[in-house]
């Protein structure tokens, strides 16, 4: 009976014993980490923005030139007005000063730079270069239509003007250039006070 006691002692140590770790053993714990599930923390990326600075570039203002233009007149039947504006007709169109004071002293001496109503060469002769019937049938009676059309139509088609037009506009042509060509173009008898009234016109420009 005593045996058997000790049997049954011995069981029951080695049961409760079987949880209690031995001196200096430390319990195992197994740190199990579901990587599967695991949300990673994004990191948020910082972005530099670096302004774009357009360079303006100022346009100048356009140059506008002096416009042609005379105190006074070399004849007194023609307004200082009346040059002007002729004068500033043709530095529209590109003429030289010298060119449009030589020309516009070249119709005070034929017309007094009337348009129309004036004749000439016993009535048969009209309008600022006083042309005849055959060179101005097209002619306009507009004084400001007129100094264009004298330039850019009658000139350009007669035999004698089509020299004149790029000496009108080229600036190294001469006054006397200027003036044999107006000849040309005219086919005056008498060259009168014409190179006159241009010379006075031309120093004041």
């Amino acid at each position: 009976m005593r045996l058997n006691l000790l049997v049954v002692a011995g069981i029951i140590g080695i049961i409760g014993g079987a949880n209690i770790p031995k001196s200096g053993t430390k319990p195992v714990v197994n740190d199990v980490t579901n990587t599967t599930n695991q949300q990673q923390e994004v990191q948020p990326t910082e972005v530099t923005v670096t302004p774009v600075v357009e360079e303006v570039v100022a346009t100048p203002d356009p140059v506008v030139p002096e416009r042609y233009a005379v105190s006074s007149s070399p004849h007194g039947a023609v307004s200082v007005d009346t040059i002007n504006l002729a004068l500033g007709v043709y530095q529209d169109m590109g003429m030289t000063k010298q060119g449009a004071g030589y020309l516009v002293g070249n119709f005070i001496a034929e017309s007094k730079m009337v348009p129309c109503g004036l004749y000439g060469d016993g009535g048969l002769a009209q309008g600022l270069g006083q042309w005849h019937p055959s060179r101005r049938q097209d002619m306009p009676c507009d004084l400001v239509e007129q100094l264009k059309w004298a330039v850019n139509t009658e000139m350009v088609r007669d035999y004698g003007g089509h020299k004149l037009k790029a000496w009108l506009f080229d600036p190294s042509a001469s006054a006397d250039t200027i003036s044999l060509g107006l000849k040309q173009w005219e086919r005056y008898g008498l060259e009168g006070n014409r190179r006159l009234y241009g010379d006075k016109i031309f120093n004041q420009l």
